[in-house]
């Protein structure tokens, strides 16, 4: 499957995350502000691919960046990160060292997580939480 169709159907399979983002996932290329019908919502990208070299013939071990963004709209009374906290909270719990031996996911490690972030063309706030898929 690969890694980028394993986070998607994890954040629209899991009861939790798929109640919590009422099914608004999306994948960095793929959003448009037409297709956001609800709040939070979450997008998600790949980042840097990196080869691992653990062995000197056939290694194909690497760590590739995965960013989750957890998106909450600003209302006229201001901002709340409130959601965007809860988000990624859940968000952490349920990827943070996640294996998928069938999919080539050695381990899943949690990063980092941003600071409170504003969006002033989507007049959203949001946060990302960082993971290092380590892939074999």
């Amino acid at each position: 499957m690969g890694l980028k169709p394993w986070v998607y159907d994890l954040l629209t399979t899991d009861l939790e995350l798929k109640e919590f983002f009422s099914e608004q996932v999306f994948a960095l290329e793929s959003l448009t502000s037409g297709k956001i019908k609800s709040f939070p919502y979450v997008m998600y990208g790949l980042g840097l691919d990196e080869a691992e070299d653990l062995a000197e013939e056939d290694d194909n071990t690497s760590r590739q960046v995965l960013r989750i963004w957890v998106h909450d709209q600003r209302t006229a009374k201001g901002a709340s990160y409130k959601k965007v906290n809860e988000g990624i909270a859940l968000l952490k719990l349920k990827l943070k060292n996640q294996r998928s031996p069938e999919n080539g996911l050695i381990l899943l490690r949690y990063l980092t997580t941003s600071e409170e972030l504003s969006d002033e063309i989507l007049k959203t706030v949001y946060r990302y939480i960082d993971f290092q898929a380590v892939m074999g």
